[in-house]
């Protein structure tokens, strides 16, 4: 009974500082640069001085209509997939702690979610297979492994996943 115990508070440990570290990363790697395009931004603006030209009742500042010409559409689309990442990663570390308390079904929905805005990540698909075996839906968890492969099919974890359930069938 003890030894359930403090098993049972390893785990919640182990998922609890996982988050955490996920936290970190989402912070360091997705904010932070988000963060420092926001500054450029506002230090941008003190510096706008420059002449404009005058067309019918509007004015353009020559500025505007460079930054028109020149916009960098994959910055908009890398941001796009860090915030998607992000929230994925939102989703993956509710849907962790909602394994931690036994809340399985609950769990496999959030990692639907997570894997619905990004199905490149293969520990979503790892976790939710893991969540399947334990509600003893191997043949589920099977498929889930094999969804996960199909975007990466050389993830040790995923094919060391879909081996162990296969050998258990």
């Amino acid at each position: 009974m003890n030894n359930s115990n403090t098993s049972k508070a390893r785990r919640v440990v182990y998922w609890v500082f996982l988050a955490l570290i996920l936290t970190i990363l989402v912070l360091v790697f997705v904010l932070k640069p988000l963060d420092s395009s926001y500054k450029e931004l506002e230090d941008g603006e003190k510096d706008r001085s420059l002449p404009t030209t005058e067309t019918s009742d509007t004015q353009t500042s020559v500025e505007e209509k460079n930054s028109i010409d020149n916009f960098d559409y994959k910055d908009e689309e890398d941001n796009q997939n860090n915030t998607d990442m992000s929230e994925a990663l939102l989703l993956y570390e509710q849907a962790n702690a909602l394994y931690s308390q036994n809340k399985y079904e609950e769990s496999i929905n959030l990692y639907n979610n997570a894997i619905y805005i990004n199905p490149y990540y293969p520990s979503f698909f790892e976790k939710k297979a893991e969540t399947l075996i334990r509600l003893n839906r191997k043949d589920e968890a099977l498929a889930t492994i094999e969804e996960g492969l199909k975007n990466n099919p050389e993830d040790p974890n995923l094919l060391s996943t879909y081996e162990i359930i296969q050998n258990t069938k």
